[in-house]
Order: C-alpha cells, then sequence, then structure tokens
C-alpha cells in the first residue's frame, strides 16, 4: 500500500481500468485471503456443478469487476480496491439466480429463495464498517443477474 488510496481512484478514472480486474486478486492480508478461499470453497463447488467451469469463470469474473465498478461509481471514498469479496457474493447471487430460472424453479417461491441468499450472504460474508459492503451489494447483484442469464447444464437423466 505504498500510495494512497485516493492514488488509486485517480488512475481508474485516468483510463487504468485494468485495475478493476486485478483487485479481484489482490488481498490486504493474509486472514484476508483465507477468509475469502474459505467461503469460495463452500459457495463455489455448487456453482461450478451447475453451470461448468467455464460459466462459473464467467460468473466470478464478472461479478468482482461488477462489484468493483459499482464501488468505483458509488463509493468515492473507498478508492484502494483488493479482495474477491464481490465475486464470492457474485457466486452466490448466481447460485440464487440459477435457482430461480423457469426451467429449475421447484416447489420454492422466487422470495423463498431470494431470502435464502440474504441469510448465506450475512453469515458467509456479513457488513462490517472496514468491508466495502457496496462492492459486495455490487457484486451480488451482478451474480444474480448472471445466474439467470447463463446457460446451465443439462441435468442428468435417471440412470
Amino acid at each position: 500500500m505504498g500510495e494512497p488510496q485516493h492514488v488509486g481512484r485517480t488512475r481508474v478514472d485516468a483510463g487504468e481500468h485494468w485495475r478493476l480486474l486485478t483487485a479481484v486478486f489482490l488481498h490486504f492480508d493474509i486472514g484476508h485471503l483465507l477468509a475469502n478461499l474459505g467461503v469460495l470453497a463452500i459457495v463455489g463447488p455448487p456453482l461450478a456443478h451447475q453451470i461448468g467451469a467455464r460459466g462459473f469463470l464467467f460468473v466470478f469474473l464478472l461479478s468482482g469487476v461488477g462489484g468493483n465498478v459499482a464501488s468505483h461509481l458509488l463509493m468515492p471514498a473507498v478508492a484502494l480496491k483488493g479482495g474477491a469479496s464481490g465475486a464470492i457474493t457474485g457466486v452466490l447471487g448466481a447460485l440464487g439466480g440459477v435457482s430461480l430460472r423457469p426451467e429449475r424453479r421447484g416447489r420454492r417461491k422466487a422470495w423463498q429463495t431470494l431470502g435464502a441468499i440474504a441469510v448465506i450472504y450475512g453469515f458467509l460474508v456479513g457488513f462490517s464498517a472496514t468491508s466495502d459492503n457496496v462492492a459486495h451489494v455490487g457484486g451480488l447483484v451482478a451474480g444474480l443477474m448472471l445466474g439467470l442469464a447463463v446457460q446451465p447444464r443439462p441435468s442428468p437423466g435417471p440412470l
């Protein structure tokens, strides 16, 4: 963190948009990295199973960038970005989006799925004064929309 926080924002505004992607792979300390890896280990495999590895990577990257863009636009005071939390909440949102697709709806109502996402988000990620909550929610919304849009893998038939 050799540069002041405002410099990161100024550089993005000056055209260094790649910073919104690379920030997904940078973490402030080992605890931050391990926490993100732990949550990803819980929510990642179910989504990858439903939409495949390429679909998962697509959702992860776009959600991470979407969360950082939302934070950049809505939270100018939070200029230094780092962490995969926006991407991870995007994976959580995509799980909900996939389950809300018309061909995947079962006995659950849409509000039940969305409520479950909110509860899981609260337990796994939560809100903290030191976290960039706009990036988290931005990633969650991006993931939800991507989950509705991405083509799920076909369900295997009976054996």
